[in-house]
């Protein structure tokens, strides 16, 4: 993708934008010097299956569902990174970057948490739209979550540090790169944006509305 950029930008072919389709729950770890720790996994994977009986021991399920909200699922990024704690894989781990966030740190330098993902982690608070800390701590015993952010945000699409071949996303005329979830949604509604200079309404639950 960014070699195919890279070739866009000696033609003077420069994408308006660049979208990011993934999932949601699965994640990279991120250590102190921007690299990924070890394989990622597919959520498919059944390696929390015990892991999930030890994080209901640490906070009962009914309480992680009255902080968070999300269903009871066996993929839940949660169980995922309690998983990793137990192998040590978190030890060294700086941030957690779910799928789309990581796509996006590959392509632009910027690390940053998107909102629509992060609902998907079973970390977030159903009050306060942002991470339940108290729960990150319990289930982690560590601080890797940063502040959340939608994708249509202006510190969302470029920015960060340069190098690592991504130079050509930091000049003028450079796309904007903007990040789906689950659904895909925000990727193509920020195409919308860009390129039709019109608001988009993003429609959750509960009726509240956000609006970019």
């Amino acid at each position: 993708i960014i070699e195919g950029l890279k070739e866009c930008k000696k033609l003077d072919k420069i994408p308006v934008s660049v979208g990011i389709d993934t999932w949601g729950v699965d994640y990279a770890l991120i250590d102190a010097d921007g690299k990924v720790i070890g394989d990622v996994y597919a959520y498919r994977d059944g390696r929390t299956e015990e892991p999930i009986k030890k994080v209901h021991e640490i906070i009962p399920f009914e309480t992680l569902y009255k902080r968070t909200g999300s269903q009871f699922q066996i993929y839940n990024t949660i169980y995922q990174l309690y998983t990793d704690k137990l192998s040590g894989k978190l030890d060294k781990a700086e941030r957690f970057l779910m799928m789309p966030d990581f796509f996006n740190y590959l392509l632009t330098g910027v690390m940053k948490n998107e909102f629509t993902n992060a609902s998907t982690t079973g970390l977030m608070s159903a009050k306060t739209r942002d991470w339940d800390m108290e729960t990150v701590k319990e289930a982690c015993d560590v601080e890797i979550c940063a502040e959340l952010y939608l994708s249509s945000d202006e510190q969302y699409k470029t920015g960060g540090s340069k190098g690592g071949g991504r130079d050509f996303m930091y000049t003028p005329g450079s796309p904007g790169c903007y990040r789906g979830s689950g659904a895909g949604n925000p990727a193509c509604l920020g195409i919308w944006r860009i390129r039709y200079g019109c608001q988009v309404t993003l429609r959750r639950a509960k009726g509240r509305n956000y609006k970019r």
